[in-house]
C-alpha cells in the first residue's frame, strides 16, 4: 500500500483506499482506436489515473449510451450535412475528437460512482462520498476509473437516488436545465417536445411538467409508455401522424414546441404555434440561426436556438430535483461495460426503450 491513511473500501468491502492513492495501477475499460460501428468498441486494460491538486480520483460504477457517444464513436462516417449543427461547429468538432481516428479511445459522457481518492486542495469531496458528473466532449467514462476536478462539473448524488439513476441523467438533465432557464415560467401553457424519449427529451419533459406545463411528447412506438409515465398529458407516436400537423386547427395551439434533434423546422411548427410561440431546436442548422436572427425581439411568433453551458450550477440544480422527486430515470435496458459494443447496436437498431446504462 502507497503511502497515506487507509479506509475499507466503501463499495466492494474488501481491499483498501488510500488518501492520495490507490495500489491499483490499471484499469478496466471499453475503447476504441478507430472510428466506425459498434465493433470498433473492445474490452482493455489502461493505466489507472492519478488525482492531482485540486481533482478527486472516481471509482465509476454506470455509465450509459447516448447520441453524443454514438457520433463519437463514428465521427470519420458522419458528413457535415448530417451533423446536427452549424458546419463551423462540425469541423471544431471534429478536430477536437481527432480528425481521422480518435485522439482519446474512450466515450461516455456521464457518469456514477463513489470518489476513491482525492488530491491536494480539495475540502469539500471525501473518499466514499457517491458522486455523479457530465464529461461532455473530454468523455472517458468508459472504464474503472477517472479523475475530475473537484469544482467542475461533479456533483454528490442525492440520498436515495442510485449511481445509476444519477448517471443516466447527467447529460440530459444538465442540458435541459441550461436551455429551458432564460425561458421562464410555462406553467399553465402548452408545450410540444418532438424527440421526448431522448435523454434531452425526457429530462425537459419532467421539468416542464413540474412547472406546470401540459406537455404533448412526440415518440416512437418503444417509447410511448415512458413518456406517458414521465407526465406527458398528450403522446404522439411519429411513425403514425406528422406531429406538425396532428391537431391543426383543432387544438390549443402550442406556446413553445422543443425540437431536440431540430427537423420539424419552423415552417410546419408555426402552423401550430401561438401567435407569439417559440419554436425551439435544440440541434439546430445555419437556416435556423438566421430566422433566429430575423425574428429576435418580435412580438410574433420566434425561433430560439441557444447551446448549453456547461456550468456546474446547473448539475446542482439537477440534484435538488433529483433529490425531490422532481426528475427521475426512465432505465430501459442495462448493459456490461464489456457488452458496450452490444449496447450500441440495440440502440442505434432502435431495440431500446429509454436510459440505456453499463455497468462498470
Amino acid at each position: 500500500m502507497e503511502g497515506g491513511a487507509a479506509t475499507p473500501d466503501p463499495i466492494s468491502g474488501g481491499g483498501r483506499v488510500a488518501q492520495g492513492r490507490i495500489s491499483v495501477k490499471t484499469m478496466h475499460a471499453t475503447v476504441r482506436t478507430r472510428y466506425g460501428p459498434p465493433e470498433v468498441l473492445r474490452p482493455d486494460e489502461l493505466p489507472r489515473p492519478e488525482a492531482g491538486a485540486g481533482e478527486i480520483l472516481v471509482r465509476i460504477r454506470h455509465t450509459s449510451v447516448n447520441y453524443g457517444d454514438l457520433t463519437a464513436r463514428n465521427f470519420s462516417g458522419l458528413t457535415s450535412d448530417e451533423f446536427n449543427m452549424p458546419a463551423p461547429l462540425f469541423y471544431a468538432a471534429r478536430l477536437g475528437f481527432g480528425w481521422s481516428r480518435p485522439r482519446n479511445p474512450l466515450l461516455g459522457s456521464e457518469y456514477g460512482g463513489i470518489v476513491e481518492a482525492v488530491g491536494p486542495g480539495v475540502a469539500d469531496l471525501r473518499i466514499g462520498d457517491p458522486v455523479f458528473g457530465y464529461r461532455g466532449q473530454r468523455m472517458g467514462a468508459y472504464a474503472e476509473y477517472l479523475v475530475e476536478k473537484a469544482d467542475g462539473m461533479v456533483t454528490r448524488i442525492p440520498e436515495g437516488v442510485t449511481a445509476a439513476d444519477a448517471a443516466v441523467l447527467a447529460y440530459g438533465g444538465t442540458t435541459a436545465i441550461g436551455l429551458l432557464a432564460p425561458l421562464g415560467s410555462l406553467s399553465g401553457g402548452r408545450v410540444m417536445i418532438v424527440g421526448a424519449s431522448g435523454s434531452i427529451g425526457m429530462a425537459a419533459l419532467q421539468i416542464l411538467v413540474a412547472d406546470g406545463a401540459r406537455v404533448t411528447a412526440v415518440a416512437g412506438p418503444r417509447n410511448q409508455e415512458v413518456v406517458r409515465d414521465l407526465g406527458a398529458e398528450v403522446v404522439l407516436d411519429y411513425t403514425r401522424v406528422r406531429a406538425m400537423e396532428a391537431g391543426a386547427g383543432e387544438m390549443e395551439p402550442y406556446d413553445l414546441i422543443l425540437d431536440i434533434r431540430g427537423r420539424a423546422g419552423f415552417r410546419a411548427a408555426s402552423k401550430i404555434l401561438a401567435p407569439r410561440g417559440r419554436y425551439f431546436p435544440v440541434s439546430f442548422k445555419t437556416p435556423a440561426l438566421l430566422r433566429a436572427l430575423k425574428t429576435r425581439g418580435s412580438s410574433g411568433q420566434r425561433v430560439i436556438v441557444r447551446l448549453a453551458p456547461e456550468d456546474p450550477r446547473n448539475l446542482e440544480r439537477l440534484a435538488n430535483l433529483m433529490a425531490t422527486g422532481k426528475l427521475r430515470s426512465a432505465i430501459g435496458q442495462s448493459f456490461d461495460l464489456d457488452a458496450a459494443a452490444q449496447a450500441h447496436r440495440a440502440v442505434e437498431a432502435g431495440e431500446t426503450h429509454g436510459h440505456v446504462v453499463l455497468h462498470v
